[in-house]
């Protein structure tokens, strides 16, 4: 019986000096949590909205959205070539605005008529060119400098043979004011004044109104 309590009493001490051996010292070194990317969208519980962020997301990393090209909103670049076409010469366009035009100095005084054609004139690098407008928007321009020429190769002073072989897909008018060769070419068009078998002028305009212009003097 005494055996039984001596080995008990040394069971119970040694359990006792175990547990006073673990105290605070001896508790286990917190874990660093790993942190989120400052640029992360995962939803985070009690995040609000801020600049940048949606609603319970994480604000995106700054320059990681879109952005707006350097030009946006400082208007378009005018062409500047002199090869003349249906749409019109270097920034003459059909289309384009004559508030546009003016502000860049490439249209000096225009006046008006009964009829609501706006006339003036363009500067001497594209050919000095007759400009008419209509509710703002250029809608023909004529050409009467030799110096000015369409992709063929046609200006003032072709002949009408060679006027013919350069648009063969043209067809000849006649109005008032004579003959022309009139070519289309999608939404506008070239149209070639004819005097005495040469190109004379040439106008560019919208293929749906350019030949009445010439043929009953209609429109501007």
């Amino acid at each position: 019986m005494r055996c039984r309590l001596a080995i008990l009493v040394v069971v119970l001490a040694a359990g006792g000096l175990a547990g006073c051996s673990r105290d605070k010292g001896d508790r286990p070194t917190p874990q660093a949590q790993p942190a989120v990317a400052a640029a992360s969208t995962v939803p985070l519980p009690g995040v609000s909205v801020s600049a940048g962020g949606s609603a319970g997301t994480m604000p995106a990393a700054p320059g990681s959205g879109p952005t707006t090209p350097s030009g946006l909103g400082k208007g378009k670049v005018l062409p500047t070539g002199t090869r003349l076409s249906a749409d019109g010469v270097g920034p003459y366009v059909i289309g384009a605005e004559q508030a546009e035009l003016a502000s860049a100095g490439l249209v000096g005084v225009v006046t008006g008529d009964a009829k609501g054609c706006d006339t003036g004139t363009g500067v001497s690098r594209y050919g000095t060119p007759a400009l008419v407008f209509t509710k703002g928007k250029l809608q023909h321009v004529k050409v009467t400098a030799k110096t000015i020429k369409t992709a063929a190769g046609v200006g003032v002073g072709t002949a009408l043979a060679d006027a013919k072989r350069a648009y063969p897909s043209g067809r000849e008018l006649s109005g008032p004011a004579g003959s022309a060769w009139y070519a289309e070419s999608g939404d506008s068009a070239l149209l070639l004044r004819i005097g005495g078998g040469k190109v004379t002028v040439i106008e560019t305009g919208p293929a749906a109104t350019l030949p009445f212009t010439f043929t009953g003097n209609l429109g501007c």
